[in-house]
């Protein structure tokens, strides 16, 4: 597992000053009762709709290449629901680092609990299949109240020392992260019966290792077919699990279905299409809480049209 990274001077540098003051402001926001939160959240939001002319963009293509029989109104709709939750996730983000467990568990509901309970009660490892949601930050700190320890998650590092050193500093009391692609890691914690979050939903070049065109939403997505070889050893149970913020924003939903069963099966490009589906059943509930900003279908061959060419 990874280990903190230890403060250094030179974060105190002036030209780091502007993080320092972003994350002091965070600090207070967090105080807040949950409405005026959130209302301060969709600001955020409504800053990152107006200055995110690329990101906006990359949106647009997504919800076109997957809602092609939507409206263009109804797909704007969506698109300016994405950027207010997006703008509601930071501040979710403070949240899931400073509010205590009492006030998240006040936050807060969930179904399918004993899913994971029965399964940690019958000595299995757990993979919690889920995906990018915008409140996963938050969704993974309720569930880890939930759990006698700290939930063992894959997680891509951040570019900029001070901001890794705070994820790290923050997130460290309620999670192992295990560096992204280091799948080693991540089956020793499944075979030494821990819980594992696992998301793989995001653009995997078409040439690397288990990696196929699969269906998402109905359009061809380089994809990680890895799910099955992770899901094959040992003893685990695949429990999909993902989290919901409630439409007035004022709570969430923390939603555990049952363990799959026959899963894996014999084909991992069959078992990564079930995965989307789940995804997919998901995003109908909450169009605008998937992360739509992220270049899902990059990365195919080019015999496949370049979605973004003109980005």
């Amino acid at each position: 597992m990874t280990h903190k990274p230890p403060f250094q001077r030179r974060f105190l540098a002036p030209r780091h000053w502007p993080i320092w003051l972003c994350l002091g402001l965070l600090r207070l926001v967090v105080v807040l009762p949950q409405k005026q939160r959130m209302a301060v959240g969709r600001g955020i939001g409504w800053l990152f709709f107006q200055l995110g002319k690329k990101r906006r963009a990359i949106a647009e293509i997504n919800l076109k290449a997957c809602f092609p029989h939507w409206s263009e109104q109804q797909r704007q709709q969506v698109l300016r629901d994405h950027f207010r939750s997006l703008g509601m996730a930071v501040v979710e983000t403070g949240m899931a680092w400073w509010l205590p467990g009492e006030r998240l568990m006040t936050l807060h509901r969930s179904e399918g609990l004993e899913y994971l309970h029965q399964a940690r009660q019958q000595g299995q490892g757990v993979l919690l299949l889920s995906a990018h949601f915008v409140s996963l930050e938050l969704g993974n700190r309720m569930l880890a109240l939930h759990v006698d320890e700290p939930v063992s998650m894959m997680y891509q590092r951040h570019k900029h020392p001070i901001m890794e050193w705070i994820i790290q500093h923050n997130r460290g009391p309620h999670a192992q992260m295990i560096p992204e692609n280091d799948v080693r890691q991540l089956i020793r914690a499944l075979r030494a019966k821990k819980v594992v979050w696992y998301a793989a939903d995001q653009a995997y070049g078409h040439d690397k290792r288990n990696a196929a065109l699969v269906p998402f939403c109905g359009e061809p997505a380089a994809s990680n077919t890895a799910l099955s070889r992770i899901a094959r050893q040992g003893d685990v149970a695949v429990i999909p699990f993902f989290v919901q913020r409630d439409a007035d924003a004022r709570g969430y939903l923390l939603r555990l279905m049952p363990p799959l069963q026959d899963f894996p099966g014999e084909d991992a490009v069959a078992d990564t299409l079930r995965y989307h589906r789940l995804i997919e059943q998901q995003i109908a509930r909450a169009p605008g809480q998937y992360l739509w900003v992220h270049r899902r279908f990059k990365s195919r061959p080019p015999e496949l049209p370049d979605l973004y060419r003109d980005l």
